[in-house]
């Protein structure tokens, strides 16, 4: 983790950085951020994402200076190329040969989802199964392959875009064209589309993004501002989702209670609130209102976790609004699990966003340590 120290620290970088790519921590594939149009259905998975707000995440920590997609930075990686590798790990390092390294031009990328993650983040948040093109000299040769090192200007297409964009310039052509149906890259019909089943797992990084990690220098940031920065940058770079927010009630003027005050200051915590509804990312101004939302936390207050899970928990089952009825963004300032994330028909309890039992869904935590004045769901929890 280079110059963080604490350990309580290191839980939130690993959580976060796993996510956002930013060290060489990687979690685990899990395609949480991919939507399942491609395997036949429209069902998109949900992602709620929590985020700690507590009186701890105010504490300056030593971290990198934040990739910016806007500057240009140099290094061994040459402009406008798209490097990959294939599955989870480590980015790729780029040696400046031309025949050996995995990379294709920019512009080759038909991966709509794909790009979204490229401009905002300068890499992929996790893997598409992709595939690139291969011009062979006969009909059966021209189909869609595995990527290969060796070749560096064919179009790379990914399932995420099955029936969605296709190559961007025909509105009906949005399939990958199966090798045995009609001439031709893309397909109008879903009949006529290639498999993705057993297809390959690939991470993409801009050429600009590696040359940032080789640059590497540091700020001085809170706690709140790299999970900040770090989930803000995500939901730039999502495509293809649904996606929620939540963070911790702050209702104690007298800060964060000892386990031995907090029988008398038990409401200081009192769990966490729905902030933002569970929204498909891509509808109107959702994507800049989730970041706005998050820009906006301040830190305060104690660590309830497990009571934020269990009102986490409530909000995907459509049960009672608890912890989320007296809820505050400080002391002074009330601020109740928003309307959106409630059942219109009875405000009294969430609306689950939970469309089919097939669906994905995901509760993304993102904090610096251990819980604090976190107890009076206990009893809820084990019911």
């Amino acid at each position: 983790m280079r110059a963080f120290k604490s350990r309580s620290l290191t839980f939130l970088l690993g959580a976060v950085l796993a996510l956002a790519g930013g060290t060489d921590v990687r979690a685990d594939d899990t395609e949480i951020f991919v939507t399942q149009a491609g395997a036949g259905t429209s069902i998109q998975p949900n992602i709620l994402f929590v985020l700690d707000t507590s009186g701890s995440m105010s504490t300056d920590v030593v971290t990198q200076v934040p990739y910016d997609p806007a500057a240009t930075y140099t290094g061994s990686c040459a402009a406008n190329r798209i490097y990959w590798r294939d599955g989870s790990g480590n980015p790729p390092r780029c040696s400046g040969s031309t025949s050996s390294d995995n990379w294709f031009d920019a512009s080759q990328m038909k991966c709509r989802a794909a790009l979204v993650a490229l401009t905002a983040a300068g890499y992929t948040p996790s893997s598409n199964r992709s595939r690139m093109w291969r011009n062979g000299s006969t009909s059966g040769t021209r189909i869609w392959d595995v990527m290969r090192n060796t070749e560096h200007n064919q179009p790379v297409e990914c399932q995420a875009d099955a029936g969605v964009h296709g190559n961007g310039v025909s509105t009906t052509n949005l399939w990958a064209r199966n090798g045995t149906a009609s001439p031709g890259q893309w397909t109008s019909l879903p009949a006529n589309q290639i498999s993705w089943t057993g297809t390959n797992q690939y991470l993409f990084y801009t050429s600009n993004y590696l040359n940032w990690r080789e640059n590497f220098s540091t700020i001085t940031q809170t706690r709140l501002e790299i999970v900040q920065n770090t989930a803000a940058t995500l939901l730039a770079s999502l495509t293809g989702v649904n996606v929620g927010l939540m963070r911790y009630s702050s209702n104690e003027n007298g800060g964060c209670p000892t386990a031995s005050e907090s029988a008398d200051k038990g409401t200081s915590a009192e769990g966490g609130m729905v902030t933002y509804p569970v929204t498909d990312i891509d509808s109107g101004t959702a994507r800049q209102d989730m970041i706005d939302t998050v820009k906006s936390y301040n830190a305060s207050g104690c660590t309830p976790l497990s009571e934020t899970l269990y009102e986490a928990t409530q909000y995907f089952r459509g049960s009672n609004v608890d912890y989320g009825v007296n809820s505050s963004l400080q002391p002074g300032t009330p601020f109740p699990s928003v309307s959106g994330s409630r059942d219109p028909s009875n405000t009294a309890n969430y609306l689950s966003p939970m469309a089919k039992s097939c669906q994905k869904n995901f509760i993304v935590y993102l904090t610096d340590g251990e819980p604090t004045a976190d107890n009076s769901a206990d009893d809820k929890i084990l019911a």
